[in-house]
C-alpha cells in the first residue's frame, strides 16, 4: 500500500503528455458536435465521420486518464495512474535499472516550416528480462528520480526531495510547448465558433 510507505519523491507528468490528450478529447468532441449540429439529414457519410470524431474523443480521454507517474519510497517504487486509483509496486530488488532515451520528432517531415519535439521514453528494467516504459517523465524530473533511486537502493536514506516550483516545471517542459499552445488556440477557436453559432 502506498499509504504504508513514505513517498520521498514523485514525478510530475510532462506538460505535453498531460495537455495533448485532454485537448484532443475536447477537440474531437467539438468536431462531433459540429458535425451533428450542422447536418440535419443523417446521411451515411455524416454518421461515419461523426463516429470517427467520437472514437477520437474517447481515445484521447482514455490516454488522458491513463497517464502514469512514478513515486519513490524507501525500498520500492510505485507506478501510479495520475487520475485512477491503480498502481503497480516494484521492490528495489526487482529493478535492474532505470534509463531514459530521447528521439527528435520534427513537423518538417510533413510541412515546409515546422518545429521539433523530443520524444522521451523512460524504461524501468526488471528481473526476468521484462521492462516497463513511460513517456510522461521530463528530463530534469528523471534525473532527480534516478538520483533518488540510486541513493535509496544503496541504503542512503538521506535523499532530500527537492521542491519543484511551477517555474522549474515549465523550464523542464519547454520542449513541445509550441504544440500545446497551437492545440489550445485551435480548440478554443473551435469552441468559440460553436458557441457563437448556437446563440
Amino acid at each position: 500500500m502506498e499509504s504504508d510507505n513514505q513517498i520521498v519523491y514523485k514525478t510530475s507528468p510532462r506538460l505535453f503528455t498531460l495537455c495533448m490528450p485532454f485537448l484532443g478529447f475536447l477537440f474531437f468532441g467539438l468536431l462531433a458536435w459540429l458535425t451533428w449540429s450542422s447536418n440535419k439529414e443523417r446521411k451515411t457519410l455524416i454518421l461515419i465521420v461523426l463516429t470517427v470524431f467520437i472514437i477520437g474523443s474517447l481515445l484521447s480521454f482514455y490516454y488522458f486518464i491513463s497517464i502514469r507517474i512514478v513515486k519513490l519510497a524507501n525500498d520500492r517504487i510505485f507506478i501510479s495512474h495520475l487520475f485512477l486509483p491503480f498502481h503497480k509496486t516494484l521492490l528495489f530488488s526487482q529493478i535492474k535499472d532505470i534509463t531514459q532515451k530521447s528521439k527528435e520528432v520534427s513537423s518538417k517531415n510533413y510541412f515546409s516550416y515546422g518545429f521539433s519535439f523530443t520524444e522521451l521514453s523512460t524504461k524501468i528494467e526488471i528481473n526476468g528480462n521484462k521492462e516497463i516504459k513511460l513517456n510522461t517523465i521530463a528530463p530534469m524530473d528523471f534525473e532527480e528520480l534516478k538520483k533518488g533511486f540510486n541513493k535509496m537502493k544503496n541504503g542512503n536514506h538521506q535523499f532530500a526531495s527537492p521542491k519543484r516550483s511551477f517555474l522549474l516545471y515549465l523550464l523542464d517542459n519547454l520542449d513541445g510547448i509550441v504544440w500545446v499552445v497551437v492545440a489550445m488556440v485551435v480548440t478554443i477557436g473551435l469552441a468559440h465558433s460553436l458557441i457563437t453559432r448556437s446563440k
